[in-house]
């Protein structure tokens, strides 16, 4: 343990406990506060609790032979808080990985993530996207541990997404577009799946097979490793009762539909993947955000975002939040942050997979 850890901690108890006393006695004469004014405070309270949980979290111990690749949702998409590296216009790069994603909250070093907004199971495997390289092709043969998060780009989120909201071209059904994607997670257990890498085929629109193959050239790359596959968060409570974002009950119902067919088909596959000898895993984060999904108090999921009243996504009806992005707006003046874990949603991630890593190192 360093040196520094016990002290600050006893310090920010200390604090805390101060703060609590505080806001009981704030309570006790809470007359003579005005609601507004005792309503921010209680807030302020609330929000340094929730900073120092995910101070006591970053103080993980580092696992140098650990590592994690995949999309957004495990680069830390959502945090507006990136490295470097991967969040410069200069070279095109923005993949934003985050010191707050799940993968550096569990304890993997900032080197070893090599995962990337955007990318496809094709992209993480093969060929590579924002300009780096393939993500596959980085990992060594020392690795012990490796975090996968990866196939919700590759059905299209992000359309399915703008279909619902009916942004710009996207005017469409919700429920016709997620049928269309949940189409390609059905792929029939008889048509032939890859044993081998010399099966596969990267060309093809067969994701069950990019998926296996991922996981088996991950494998040969890694062969000492353990694969875990990250499933994804439910975006929406499960019976949605008013219109969240624009969305409307329906089509918050026809999404979790369509997120769980993803997560089912991503634990099928991987199960099958297992049976060829590989040792992989899935975890599960489907309840992960439960009681703060999409709209709800201290919601774990950022809203759609646009980067100014001026953005033609405010054009077209839609009242979203104005921040910032991160890296250049789509077409429709929405940030990529939008519909990512916030901070706090990361935090719940790491506490959803936490568990089931720990299990693993621990079994006789």
């Amino acid at each position: 343990m360093p040196k520094y850890e016990k002290p600050l901690t006893a310090h920010l108890d200390r604090r805390l406990l101060r703060l609590a006393k505080f806001a009981v006695i704030l309570l006790i004469l809470g007359m003579a506060f005005s609601p507004p004014r005792l309503g921010r405070f209680l807030t302020s309270v609330h929000d340094y609790s929730t900073q120092y949980r995910a101070a006591k979290a970053s103080r993980i111990s580092q696992h140098p032979d650990w590592y994690a690749i995949g999309d957004s949702y495990i680069s830390g998409e959502g945090t507006f808080d990136y490295y470097p590296n991967s969040n410069s216009a200069r070279s095109s790069d923005f993949c934003h990985r985050s010191p707050i994603s799940y993968a550096s909250l569990l304890g993997i070093p900032e080197a070893n993530n090599f995962a990337c907004s955007g990318s496809t199971i094709a992209e993480i495997a093969k060929t590579g996207n924002q300009g780096e390289s393939a993500q596959i092709a980085r990992l060594p043969r020392s690795a012990r541990l490796i975090l996968i998060g990866a196939g919700g780009d590759s059905f299209h989120f992000s359309t399915v997404m703008k279909d619902c909201l009916k942004i710009g071209p996207f005017q469409g059904s919700c429920a016709t577009e997620l049928l269309t994607e949940m189409e390609g997670m059905e792929i029939p257990d008889a048509s032939p799946a890859p044993r081998e890498i010399r099966d596969c085929n990267f060309s093809i629109g067969n994701y069950r097979n990019q998926f296996i193959c991922m996981l088996l050239m991950a494998h040969e790359h890694s062969p000492k490793a353990k694969i875990f596959i990250i499933g994804y968060p439910r975006l929406f409570r499960i019976s949605p009762t008013t219109s969240c974002s624009d969305i409307s009950v329906a089509d918050q119902k026809f999404i979790n539909v369509g997120d769980a067919a993803l997560n089912n088909a991503l634990e099928r596959w991987t199960s099958l993947t297992a049976e060829y000898g590989t040792p992989v895993s899935f975890i599960s984060t489907w309840n992960a955000f439960a009681s703060h999904e999409e709209c709800q108090p201290a919601s774990d999921m950022n809203p759609l975002l646009a980067t100014s009243a001026a953005s033609p996504i405010a054009l077209v009806g839609h009242t979203p939040i104005h921040k910032g992005c991160h890296s250049p707006p789509d077409t429709y003046g929405a940030c990529s942050e939008s519909f990512h874990p916030t901070r706090a949603g990361y935090l719940a991630l790491a506490h959803s997979i936490g568990p089931a890593i720990n299990a693993y190192l621990h079994q006789p």
